[in-house]
């Protein structure tokens, strides 16, 4: 067994919604991130998958404490970031960084990649000035870009060299633990498999931690030992890789996974798909119960009564269902999956 790095613990992020022009009154909220529980082990890399708007990168941002959590704690290395100071938190903050999904908007456009490298290291007295310039040239050799860009502004890169500068700026600090948001999402494809595959090897030089979001499941599915499931603001799944996509427990799960297509027209076209009718429900006005029962193919009056906790059905696999049962999921869907590979092949 590995050391626990993240443990998440009942974690919830509720954003106030306020009416009136003058004396303003709190009439709802919205539950963007609503009692997830979660843990990261130190050196694995962890898959979270979910639709848009489920609360994937909020979590993100109220683990790193760019957004405040409403309730739970976030305990990094048995530490509750949640209720450190502004001082203590800066002072930890160097072994947890993030990675934005936007290369296009996460760089300062005023600074030089110089700056944008050097500056962290310098604040938090990583290396000492006479030093930063060799620095800032090893790191860039690290990601893959050469030194002579240097003195050049974000505005002269590509997508692609703009990920890698921001990849760069996250390892600048020599972090444990690395947020990625959906990192490849604004990327075209011949570039995604050049940054997954540039943060796979990163991660397993440096020995570091990943907790990855995105909406691709192919892209989860290379790059993760273990994914976790998120649907309006709670997990509903959590279990090794190769497990949640060749045998789903919870619907919802099962729905993703089956909605990703095939490069097969005729194995396409031939195989059963569980369709999920209408949308997800609003974040300000949840149903009661289980969140997913107005869209699920099994729900019964236990499921519009009561929320299910995420419980064991193995002891590496969890599920948070009333009704949840295995399903085989390897014949005419997706491959045999075994474990994170490498993602080039995908592109080839």
């Amino acid at each position: 067994m590995t050391a626990c790095l993240l443990q998440i613990e009942n974690l919830k992020t509720h954003f106030p919604v306020r009416k009136g022009m003058v004396f303003e009154r709190e009439v709802g909220c919205v539950r963007a991130v609503d009692g997830v529980n979660l843990r990261v082990e130190a050196g694995e890399a962890l898959g979270l998958v979910g639709e848009s708007g489920c609360g994937k990168s909020t979590l993100a941002r109220t683990v790193v404490r760019l957004v405040p959590p409403t309730e739970g704690r976030i305990l990094f290395e048995g530490r509750d970031l949640a209720k450190l100071s502004y001082r203590t938190l800066r002072a930890l903050r160097p072994r947890i960084q993030m990675i934005f999904q936007d290369p296009y908007a996460s760089l300062n456009p005023r600074h030089t990649v110089f700056d944008t490298l050097a500056e962290p290291m310098l604040t938090h007295r990583l290396v000492a000035p006479d030093t930063v310039a060799h620095a800032v040239g090893t790191l860039m050799a690290r990601v893959g870009l050469a030194r002579r860009f240097v003195r050049k502004y974000p505005h002269e890169f590509s997508g692609g060299q703009r990920q890698r500068i921001a990849i760069a700026r996250a390892l600048a600090l020599r972090p444990r633990l690395i947020l990625a948001d959906e990192p490849v999402s604004a990327l075209d494809v011949s570039v995604q498999a050049q940054i997954l595959n540039l943060l796979q090897d990163l991660c397993r030089e440096d020995g570091l931690a990943m907790m990855l979001i995105s909406h691709d499941l192919s892209v989860v599915k290379h790059m993760a030992r273990r994914i976790a499931v998120m649907y309006l603001g709670r997990i509903v799944e959590v279990g090794p890789a190769a497990e949640v996509f060749n045998a789903p427990l919870h619907p919802y799960t099962r729905a993703l996974v089956q909605a990703a297509p095939l490069p097969d027209p005729e194995r396409e076209a031939a195989r059963e798909r569980v369709v999920l009718k209408g949308d997800p429900p609003s974040p300000l006005h949840p149903p009661e119960g289980c969140a997913f029962h107005p869209r699920c193919p099994r729900a019964t009056a236990s499921c519009r009564q009561r929320a299910p906790a995420l419980e064991a059905r193995t002891p590496v696999h969890h599920v948070a269902c009333f009704h949840a049962e295995a399903t085989n999921n390897t014949t005419g869907e997706w491959p045999r999956f075994t474990g994170p590979a490498d993602v080039s092949a995908r592109h080839q």
